[in-house]
């Protein structure tokens, strides 16, 4: 039955899944080796900006994905109860990062403290996503009412372009002056913003990914493979421009135009979801199958604990590199040991937990065994 199971599995998914985490490992870098920091100036600043706008898309993509493979799911008791498993994985990577906080960081983390961060969804550094999915997850059988009743092509294409137009256009066109001529040849001078479009939806941004996902499960892309990979890293080199426009000389300035709801971040996510969806793999042995298996399950644990390794990692790389633009060689050494000490972490918890649940069942079978007459 197993074999089965991974045999009729779109290992396609699992390898895109892995490369989204892939993408979290390399947007991290941009949080952790000082770049936000920098002075924005010099083609490599220009360099690193646009990279960033690759890898910034990392989310978007678990989301696109959600969509993507969750598009027919119903209401159902059973449906619902799916949600323990995502909370049992955070309730024991939150352990795990506290574990580490007390033993490798000599940090005081009291059982209330433990409890108050895991509630408050910081049980990791990166549990914001936990509180974001379980609303996702709740939402999702009567998202799908709507997009399944949508007739043709249209409708739902209308459908994505409303919600773009409800979150991407406002985060990326609101964050302009026109005040005077002065602040648009200095952006860095810029006292206010003015509003151009409705700002109050931009937080359904994850809408948008989910439903960007079902609509490619519908409505696959036929454009010229040549033109959408253009389309990508044009989108990421005008990305680039516009917060190297924006924090020009300054340090990275952070706002609404390179926020997840951005215009440009939504045509990112989008061009990449679905390049990545037409990327043929052919028939891999079983056993890769299995591996690829057996690392996506893992990837959720893998994000949620990439803090513990972005934590010892980038500490010591500022301890051994002190310039910033130096580190910027070091990118890809340390991306891949973040990525990969994840990975290998989480696989550990993982095994433990199914012999954990393989012991619990054995118990209980015997107990049942005894119980019953002879």
């Amino acid at each position: 039955m197993a074999e089965k199971q991974i045999k009729g599995r779109d290992v396609r998914l699992d390898y895109l899944r892995i490369f989204a985490l892939f993408c979290v490992t390399g947007a991290h870098f941009f949080l952790n080796s000082g770049f936000m920091e920098e002075p924005t100036t010099g083609a490599a600043m220009y360099f690193m900006n646009a990279a960033r706008s690759f890898f910034v898309v990392c989310v978007h993509l678990f989301v696109c994905l959600t969509g993507y493979l969750m598009c027919e799911k119903t209401v159902s008791k059973r449906y619902f109860f799916g949600i323990f498993k995502v909370l049992t994985t955070y309730v024991i990577c939150s352990a795990v990062y506290a574990l580490f906080r007390v033993i490798v960081l000599h940090e005081q983390v009291s059982v209330m403290k433990f409890l108050g961060d895991l509630l408050g969804y910081r049980g990791t550094s990166y549990a914001w996503y936990i509180e974001m999915y379980i609303g996702l997850f709740l939402l999702i059988p009567f998202l799908n009412l709507i997009f399944n009743n949508l007739k043709t092509r249209r409708q739902a294409l209308l459908l994505l372009i409303v919600l773009f137009v409800l979150t991407g256009l406002p985060s990326t066109f609101n964050g302009f002056s026109f005040e005077s001529l002065e602040v648009w040849k200095h952006p860095e001078l810029t006292t206010r913003y003015d509003q151009l479009f409705p700002g109050w939806w931009d937080k359904l941004w994850p809408l948008f990914c989910y439903y960007l996902g079902c609509y490619l499960k519908k409505y696959p892309v036929r454009i010229n493979l040549g033109l959408h990979v253009a389309l990508l890293v044009g989108a990421c080199a005008a990305d680039g421009a516009l917060n190297f426009y924006k924090s020009q000389g300054q340090a990275f300035v952070g706002a609404s135009w390179n926020y997840n709801s951005a215009a440009t971040v939504l045509v990112i996510a989008a061009l990449l979801f679905s390049l990545l969806l037409r990327i043929r793999v052919g028939d891999p042995p079983p056993a890769v199958r299995r591996a690829a298996k057996a690392v996506s399950d893992s990837v959720l644990g893998a994000y949620l604990l990439s803090c513990i390794f972005d934590r010892v990692y980038y500490s010591r790389l500022a301890a051994l590199v002190p310039s910033v633009r130096a580190r910027f060689l070091w990118a890809p050494v340390i991306v891949i040991a973040v990525f990969l000490s994840s990975i290998a972490l989480s696989l550990v918890i993982n095994f433990a937990r199914r012999l954990i649940r393989l012991g619990a069942g054995r118990i209980i079978t015997r107990i049942k065994q005894k119980k019953s007459p002879a």
